[in-house]
């Protein structure tokens, strides 16, 4: 998702997870930090769970 979209839809209420490590350094050209660790997330150890 491109980052103006994802700051769309946080501002909207609608807070979808962030992996910060995976994150684009220049996402903060377009989105707040402070936006980004509030909807921070980690990537499970175990993934399998993830998959159907």
């Amino acid at each position: 998702m491109r980052a103006g979209r994802w700051l769309q839809s946080y501002e909207a209420g609608v807070k979808a997870p962030v992996v910060l490590a995976a994150t684009n350094q220049a996402a903060l050209d377009h989105v707040p930090l402070d936006a980004l660790v509030d909807c921070a997330s980690e990537i499970p150890p175990d993934i399998s769970g993830l998959i159907e």
